[in-house]
């Protein structure tokens, strides 16, 4: 008889991590946030590569609608961080008032895949991804929910995550990791599927998770791809890529 399986902690804080206001992304960390009764949290990054460019003497701005150039120091780049942040804040307190939740809100200097490791923990849901849509993708691509699970690790809390956010729709359960684990794993997502009468599919791989996820092109047309924070801390080069590609929601988990 196999051990009992720990429980999996419940998410208490569904922080957003951005490098720049994102209404869009807000509101679905905030809506995450109501469906688990967690607290709504912001992380404001100050990108570290982009000051360290902006304290470079021959820095200039080129000007997005008159293409004129202009000097671009950093005392300018700090007076726009700080406004950008100032942004994200009204727009938390704005959006946690609305849902009634308990907030919080934070800015640092640094990394944003940096930071986004330190943040994770077993309750901690991190939301990041980009403002642009889908694109291009059909209808039922933009809806699509994926979660990657690692047999490894074996937590499902990414699991519970990815049904909440498709929200009675479909889930593509995408398992990977070591061979002999993933039979028990298969088994308990299965049970946990079911027990909740919610659809899914399940697909077994032992493939490289970044060669997995170019080739499904989860990442690049799907509304929400969740991962499990084993899988993330396990192989953080494959997070830095998601981070750059994704079009929808990106949530890490634990």
């Amino acid at each position: 008889m196999s051990a009992a399986q720990p429980p999996t902690p419940r998410v208490q804080r569904v922080t957003l991590a951005v490098r720049e206001p994102a209404r869009e992304l807000l509101g679905a960390a905030a809506d995450l946030a109501r469906d688990l009764q967690a607290q709504l949290a912001a992380l404001f990054v100050e990108d570290l590569s982009l000051l360290r460019v902006a304290a470079l003497p021959a820095t200039r701005e080129i000007g997005r609608v008159s293409g004129v150039a202009r000097a671009f120091d950093l005392a300018d780049l700090e007076r726009m961080l700080r406004w950008q942040a100032q942004q994200l804040h009204e727009q938390l307190a704005s959006a946690a008032q609305a849902a009634s939740l308990p907030w919080s809100f934070e800015v640092r200097r640094g990394d944003l895949l940096e930071q986004v490791l330190e943040l994770l923990a077993p309750e901690q849901a991190v939301v990041l991804g980009r403002r642009a849509g889908a694109g291009r993708a059909r209808t039922e691509e933009r809806s699509r929910v994926s979660v990657v699970l690692d047999s490894a690790h074996g937590d499902l809390g990414a699991l519970h995550v990815a049904l909440r956010v498709a929200r009675g729709g479909s889930v593509s359960v995408l398992l990977t990791g070591p061979q002999a684990d993933l039979l028990a794993l298969r088994v308990r997502v299965e049970r946990e599927i079911g027990s909740l009468s919610a659809g899914g599919k399940i697909e077994l791989t032992t493939q490289q998770p970044q060669a997995l996820l170019a080739r499904s092109g989860l990442a690049l047309r799907g509304r929400a791809l969740i991962l499990s924070g084993g899988f993330v801390r396990s192989d953080p080069q494959t997070l830095k890529a998601l981070i750059e590609a994704t079009r929808g929601l990106l949530i890490l988990v634990g």
